[in-house]
């Protein structure tokens, strides 16, 4: 059996489209991120070395360009509304270390960025959070909680943190040179 562009709409096209919008809130990003998945199946025909597996590789080609599709509004929306050169002056030691916080997100893997970055910013729950990147629940459960360990460990590195008995801080000292703030 040969494997053409034709093929692939003919059998996946319905699905993928199905696929891509149960996960994307506008329909015509949807459609946009359908588009880009059918010229990325395209213009990589070629690399499908076992036929018997194309439906997995076009349900990856979708993920990935899904996640493509977040990554550059999360970038866009969520980062520009958060770039520590525009926050205002903190008002107590919380706001001082939020902008800390802010600057460690940038040394984070691009995935655990991508997940606190969507939860803690974008207001997005973590089940949406799963949803819109193709992942289980749990793996995205595991993520937040992975970048929120990974930050508590910069800021444990960076500052010593005194705090009230609600969970504000009320005084931080830097450990020598600080990267973040």
């Amino acid at each position: 059996m040969e494997v053409d562009i034709n093929f692939i709409c003919q059998e996946y096209y319905e699905y993928l489209r199905r696929f891509i919008a149960r996960r994307v809130a506008s329909s015509d990003d949807a459609e946009d991120i359908l588009q880009e998945v059918l010229i990325k199946i395209q213009n990589n025909l070629s690399t499908i070395k076992n036929e018997s597996k194309i439906a997995a590789w076009v349900c990856q080609v979708a993920r990935n360009q899904i996640i493509d599709f977040y990554r550059s509004h999360i970038t866009t929306e969520v980062l520009d509304e958060n770039i520590p050169g525009q926050i205002e002056e903190p008002e107590n030691q919380n706001g001082e270390i939020s902008i800390c916080v802010r600057n460690m997100l940038g040394d984070l893997p691009a995935k655990y960025r991508q997940a606190i970055l969507m939860t803690t910013y974008g207001g997005l729950t973590q089940q949406q959070v799963a949803q819109r990147l193709g992942i289980s629940l749990s793996g995205a459960k595991s993520r937040v909680q992975r970048s929120r360990a990974m930050i508590k460990k910069m800021l444990n590195q960076c500052c010593k943190l005194e705090f009230d008995r609600v969970g504000n801080i009320i005084e931080y000292k830097q450990k020598g040179k600080v990267k973040y703030c």
